[in-house]
């Protein structure tokens, strides 16, 4: 069991007979490079950071270049790196350097180079999506803000081992594996946490 206090996966179980899907994530405030591991190993997914407009506009981070805004789907900013990484900026400890960088209040634009390693999606204010579809990115940031403050988080989809985006189901059974808090969004997309 791996065993992360601070990683929860937050569960659609989708409907009309969809399968659902998943993502992992964590507030960067309590990131380590142990939970970038657990993504790149159990979630598979592109680990990115989320944070809202206003902290990237103090951060100075620019939309990514050509990128295209489809309703419901997470914004992408340019990618970035800290300058405090030292080596390529690739290695967990260094992405998780960015990260927490991004989610700190002591960091300013200046300690940001672009291109880097870590992608950076841009979540709306909470009130903008109502009676809206929301990612799941989006509803994990706004409870992490919620329940600890968070500036940003770290996030990824949860592939299966097929690489294919997994069922809800498989993400239920990742969380066991890996005793991660679990949350699910239910029918009137609400939040509550599995026993």
């Amino acid at each position: 069991m791996w065993t992360s206090s601070s990683v929860s996966i937050l569960v659609d179980g989708g409907n009309m007979g969809e399968s659902g899907r998943g993502i992992v994530f964590v507030d960067t405030a309590r990131l380590t490079a142990k939970d970038i591991m657990l993504m790149a190993t159990y979630a598979r997914g592109v680990i990115s950071v989320a944070l809202p407009l206003e902290r990237a506009c103090a951060l100075d981070l620019a939309p990514m270049r050509g990128g295209v805004i489809r309703p419901g789907r997470p914004i992408t900013y340019a990618s970035v790196e800290a300058l405090a990484c030292t080596e390529t900026g690739i290695s967990a400890a260094e992405r998780c350097t960015t990260m927490r960088a991004l989610g700190s209040l002591q960091a300013s634009p200046a300690d940001f180079c672009s291109p880097g390693h870590v992608i950076v999606t841009v979540v709306p204010r909470r009130q903008d999506r109502l009676g809206q579809l929301v990612p799941l990115n989006e509803r994990a940031f706004h409870l992490a803000a919620q329940e600890s403050g968070a500036l940003a988080i770290a996030w990824s989809d949860v592939l299966n081992g097929h690489g294919n985006v997994a069922s809800a189901h498989e993400c239920r059974r990742l969380a066991a594996q890996l005793g991660l808090r679990l949350l699910e969004q239910d029918q009137h997309d609400s939040l509550v946490e599995a026993a």
